[in-house]
């Protein structure tokens, strides 16, 4: 799923489509598969294809860093770093962090 997911971003291959390309990343998301959850959050964090959204960005990047994807732990890790968000607390419990953006 992935690979041919990969290919509605490559202008050489399939006509460009962004919105084609998330509909197929997210299906590979909705899987687990950590390179399509990482894929979705660049496109969510670039507002490639879908309403940019660094809520989104968060929620699908941690998905793939927590299954140990380098990259969607780097751009996280970049997130908070540039100030893309705020750390805090839902409901007072340490353990729920959220982003608010």
């Amino acid at each position: 799923m992935y690979y041919l997911c990969g290919n509605f971003t490559c202008r050489r291959c399939l006509e460009q489509s962004y919105e084609k390309a998330v509909e197929y990343y997210t299906m590979a998301a909705e899987q687990g598969h950590p390179c399509g959850q990482c894929i979705l959050g660049s496109m969510f964090y670039n507002g490639q294809g879908v309403e940019q959204s660094y809520e989104k960005a968060v929620e699908y990047y941690t998905m793939a860093a927590e299954q140990g994807h380098p990259v969607a732990q780097c751009n996280l890790g970049n997130m908070f770093y540039r100030g893309k968000g705020l750390l805090s607390t839902k409901g007072g419990n340490k353990d729920n962090l959220i982003i608010n953006i």
